[in-house]
């Protein structure tokens, strides 16, 4: 039922926002997200923005300040069995070049809006983990944000049983459709890869996947890696 009540509109109205074509209004009258990049107004726009949406899904979103100009933006769902476990799903919300315009739509507004809808769709149901809903920023500056995120929540000793990491996964060069998960041998990585290629046949889906192992770290996935954590990309081939 929850794969049947993705909206592709959902996605694309959001995704005009993010990306420039239609104007956000986050209390202080209409404006345009044109550049998401670290050093554009469009980037803070962004993360309020964001945040607008998770309040209006019902969440209570937090803004994790990194250094003196990043900000991840989080919304937690506790989990009602284990609220100490943490399934964490991902995607770096800033974009390339530094220009005035960056509309980012593929890279990475793809997974931004993926991660939103899938916060859309599952406001409504209980777990037995904690489920965050994290959107990264400063990934194009060398996975800032959420290498913060990672390193902080290893020096707490916090439970991270999966991490899944969405980037570009808008674009489809040459029609094949084909789905890339990158996995290494960290932690339970694996694990969750074979728990997705299990996702993609159980509910008919019938993705063409490929599987890099060992994968690449260009992608925000590599920080909860370098801290002995489980994590899988997905993105486009």
């Amino acid at each position: 039922q929850l794969v049947d009540a993705v909206s592709a509109d959902s996605l694309v109205w959001r995704m005009e926002r993010l990306s420039g074509e239609a104007p956000v209004d986050v209390g202080l009258g209409e404006d345009w997200i044109l550049s998401r990049h670290k050093s554009q107004p469009g980037n803070a726009l962004a993360a309020q923005w964001v945040q607008q949406e998770f309040v209006r899904m019902g969440y209570v979103p937090q803004a994790e300040i990194v250094g003196t100009t990043g900000a991840n933006i989080l919304a937690v769902k506790p989990g009602v069995v284990h609220p100490e476990r943490k399934v964490i799903l991902c995607a770096h919300y800033d974009c390339m070049p530094g220009g005035l315009a960056a509309p980012g739509a593929d890279d990475n507004g793809s997974g931004t809006c993926a991660v939103l809808e899938a916060a859309r769709l599952l406001a409504g149901h209980e777990f037995e983990q904690t489920v965050v809903f994290a959107l990264w920023d400063e990934e194009e500056q060398g996975l800032v944000g959420s290498a913060y995120h990672a390193a902080s929540a290893a020096g707490n000793d916090e439970q991270i049983t999966a991490v899944i990491n969405l980037d570009a996964i808008g674009y489809d060069g040459d029609g094949d459709g084909l789905l890339r998960i990158h996995a290494r041998a960290v932690g339970n990585s694996m694990a969750i890869k074979d728990s997705m290629l299990l996702v993609n046949t159980l509910y008919g889906l019938d993705l063409p996947i490929a599987v890099n192992d060992p994968g690449e770290t260009y992608s925000d996935h590599a920080s909860f890696w370098d801290e002995g954590y489980g994590a899988i990309l997905l993105i486009e081939d």
